[in-house]
């Protein structure tokens, strides 16, 4: 039996380690903040997953915490106008799902891409910290 000879196997390394990392920044993205946390730690050597994992900590708590205040203020306006603060409560907070989603597989996809992508103001927090 004639064994198969790979060709360019350090290229083929280097593209398989390279993907890994892309896949790895993507991988911090899908619950963030924690899975961010989690990739900042398993590959601390990789400048790459490292950027991006403290890019998502730095992004999922800011959603987290725009997310909560756009809660509290739904839930102030549905006090003093019952209906109408509801129906613009739901609509703010269906915008707003709408809007992570987004942003969620748009780093995800720039990630994975192995673009090292900048989100504003985030991105130079994530730059000193990583």
């Amino acid at each position: 039996m004639a064994k198969k000879v790979k060709k360019g196997g350090s290229k083929k390394m280097a593209a398989t380690a390279s993907n890994d990392s892309n896949l790895m920044g993507a991988l911090a993205y899908i619950l963030m903040p924690l899975t961010g946390v989690l990739m900042y730690f398993v590959k601390p050597d990789d400048k790459y997953v490292r950027y991006h994992a403290v890019q998502s900590i730095i992004l999922g708590i800011v959603l987290f915490v725009v997310g909560m205040l756009l809660n509290v203020a739904a839930g102030v306006l549905g006090a003093t106008i019952p209906l109408l603060g509801l129906v613009i409560g739901l609509l703010v907070g269906g915008v707003w799902l709408l809007i992570e989603a987004i942003i969620w597989l748009y780093c995800m996809w720039k990630a994975y891409s192995g673009e090292k992508f900048r989100l504003p103001v985030i991105s130079d927090l994530a730059d000193k910290n990583s």
